[in-house]
C-alpha cells in the first residue's frame, strides 16, 4: 500500500493500483487497521491496535519538547 498526502486530504493506493481517497487522517487509520487486521468498527472480535489522535495535549498524553 501507498499513501499520498494530497490537498484537503490522502490518496491509499494498493497493490493493485485502486486509489482510495480519504479527508481526515481518522478515515485514513481505520481503513489501514481494517486491511491489516481484517477488522473495523462494525466487525466484531479482537483488535490488535487502536489509533487515537490528539490534536492537543491533555492528561493522558502531555506536550513534551521536540528531540
Amino acid at each position: 500500500m501507498n499513501l499520498r498526502k494530497i490537498k484537503n486530504g490522502y490518496i491509499i493506493t494498493d497493490r493493485f493500483g485502486s486509489e482510495e481517497i480519504h479527508t481526515t487522517l481518522e478515515s485514513v487509520f481505520s481503513n489501514l487497521l481494517l486491511h491489516f487486521e481484517g477488522r473495523g468498527k462494525w466487525f466484531s472480535g479482537d483488535s490488535f491496535g487502536v489509533v487515537e489522535i490528539h490534536r492537543k495535549p491533555n492528561d493522558k498524553f502531555k506536550e513534551v519538547e521536540p528531540a
